[in-house]
């Protein structure tokens, strides 16, 4: 009986209550804006489609409760097996409600109920006990097909024994525990951020303000001219319309070279607490904290608002800072916190998001070594959907055909992965790469970019090397290009075969994004006075060398 009382103690109801109707909090922020180590508690689920994704939840959740009850030696009768004794065990009730159901996500409870189990004991003890249940939380991501279950509010179940309840369920594809991901592991040699030590430049003026007399801190960027970004603004132009998210630490809005070109929900009202817009986020006006619920993306990290910077920041004549894309606009995606870890959960949200809002381009400059089946599922539904996931290759300095890194190394035919290549062309010393994983190149070595609250900030890696290629998918889907993995295509088909990427990156090169338009502009057959532009002229020769380079055919991108 000593025992039956302390587990029934142990899971006395917590109450748990959805911010206005919204997305419960699965990932508990910390004071320092990291995630707590209690991703044990949080399941990322898949189902087979012949199945009933319900039953097959009330079904673990009961199964792994009746085993705890069971399991109980000398309880009381109608509490679970005893020894000499032939009475059945009382089955455990699970009972289901709807919380919130929108088109992105549906939010249940499932409640597994005690106190006729407690009753059954008659004795005073058990009789004083709280009302005692288990509440299990399950979010139903309907863009990417995965469930995200919590269990907070039970902890009379760990998560391993319904992880084991789940595998045992047909209806099952797969059930494995939340992950953290990283933009920074290790002090010395950090796979995602690189340099983190570049000096922060304070601007004196506003971007684009006159030059008047003041003297440059900075000269253009090396890494504009050297990936083609110079000839290619007379090609095309980014359009307003277009939004590329940035998924990481969130992006200091406000900054004065990011708050023309960031996104903003047409349907939202900033500020009211109210889902304007129905779509189940309230106020997510320029993006979505998905670490706390809200619509406050602000950057607490750096990272996120200087990915931001150089997909679309303005022009600062000051430092001469400037992003690819000064005309389109970024929507900010946060599920790191300022320690630059996340949980993988809260990134297959952000993916979700990204398919139902119709956004088409997301720059992803996080990872880690640990594959999972959910977020290969959410990208896989996002190329469904039509959408282009740049990520950051890493920068472990290794080989990831050989040695994975997530997400790079997933197969999802709408993942561009990318290495970071200096000024002089040479593959950076931190890069990893892969002929079969990483499919370009670009500058990613002393990328100087906005950085809150409204400065800049030199940094090195592969997660500054990912957001220029994010910013040439968003020049590119400027034509009207037929599918995105045409753009994909273009993005490959254009780039410099420099020796430094030959053999290391799927595509053999470098970006440059003047060729990638070419090339993309030829496919559709565009007509020929923007092909004879003066920009295309100094690119003609291009077609030839590429074919007498000898690149093999790839049927695939």
């Amino acid at each position: 009986m000593q025992q039956l009382l302390l587990f029934l103690l142990g899971v006395s109801a917590l109450p748990w209550l959805p911010r206005d109707g919204g997305l419960p909090v699965f990932a508990h922020g910390t004071e320092d804006g990291g995630i707590e180590p209690d991703h044990f508690r949080t399941l990322m689920v898949t189902f087979h489609e012949d199945c009933d994704p319900e039953e097959a939840k009330r079904r673990a959740l009961q199964s792994s409760l009746q085993e705890k009850f069971s399991a109980l030696p000398q309880a009381a009768p109608g509490l679970g097996a005893h020894t000499g004794s032939s009475e059945s065990p009382a089955t455990v009730s699970v009972t289901a409600a709807g919380v919130a159901s929108y088109e992105a996500y549906t939010t249940k409870q499932f409640t597994a109920d005690f106190s006729h189990m407690a009753t059954s004991a008659e004795s005073e003890e058990a009789s004083q006990l709280p009302p005692s249940r288990c509440v299990v939380t399950d979010e139903t991501l309907h863009r990417v097909g995965v469930d995200i279950i919590n269990l907070t509010d039970c902890p009379s179940v760990e998560g391993g024994e319904l992880k084991l309840a789940f595998e045992r369920d047909p209806c099952v594809s797969s059930v494995e525990f939340d992950q953290l991901v990283h933009i920074v592991d290790g002090e010395h040699d950090p796979p995602f951020l690189g340099s983190n030590s570049g000096h922060i430049v304070q601007p004196t003026s506003e971007p684009d303000a006159p030059k008047r007399d003041r003297k440059k801190l900075a000269e253009e960027p090396y890494w504009l001219e050297i990936a083609g970004f110079d000839e290619a603004s007379d090609l095309a132009e980014c359009l307003r319309s277009e939004v590329v998210a940035v998924i990481d630490t969130g992006v200091a809005y406000n900054h004065p070279s990011l708050r023309r070109n960031m996104w903003k929900n047409p349907g939202e009202i900033p500020g009211n607490d109210i889902d304007d817009d129905n779509n189940g986020f309230v106020d997510d006006v320029y993006g979505f904290n998905f670490i706390d619920n809200n619509g406050d993306m602000s950057d607490d990290n750096g990272h996120g608002t200087h990915c931001a910077g150089i997909i679309a920041g303005l022009k600062n004549t000051d430092t001469g800072a400037r992003g690819v894309c000064g005309t389109t606009s970024v929507a900010g995606l946060k599920f790191m916190g300022s320690s630059g870890s996340g949980a993988t959960s809260d990134a297959v949200k952000a993916i979700n998001y990204c398919i139902q809002m119709g956004i088409r381009i997301s720059n992803n400059s996080w990872g880690g070594p640990g594959r999972t089946d959910a977020l290969e599922k959410a990208i896989v539904k996002s190329h469904e959907a039509g959408h282009i996931c740049v990520v950051a290759a890493g920068n472990a300095g290794q080989n990831i055909d050989r040695s994975p890194s997530y997400p790079a190394s997933y197969s999802s035919s709408n993942i561009v992965a990318v290495a970071a290549t200096d000024s002089s062309d040479s593959m950076a010393s931190f890069s990893n790469t892969g002929a079969r994983s990483v499919h370009v190149a670009a500058p990613g070595v002393a990328i100087l970019s906005t950085y809150p609250p409204d400065s800049f900030k030199e940094l090195s890696g592969t997660s500054m090397a990912s957001p220029v290629v994010a910013g040439l998918a968003a020049l590119l889907v400027s034509l009207p290009f037929e599918d995105h993995l045409q753009v994909k295509e273009a993005i490959m088909e254009g780039v410099d075969k420099i020796p430094a990427t030959r053999g290391r990156v799927k595509s053999g090169g470098r970006i440059n994004a003047a060729q990638s338009i070419l090339w993309l502009a030829n496919a559709l057959g565009m007509q020929r006075s923007f092909l004879e532009g003066e920009a295309a002229r100094k690119h003609l020769q291009y077609n030839s060398e590429v074919l007498a380079d000898g690149r093999e055919e790839r049927s695939d991108c």
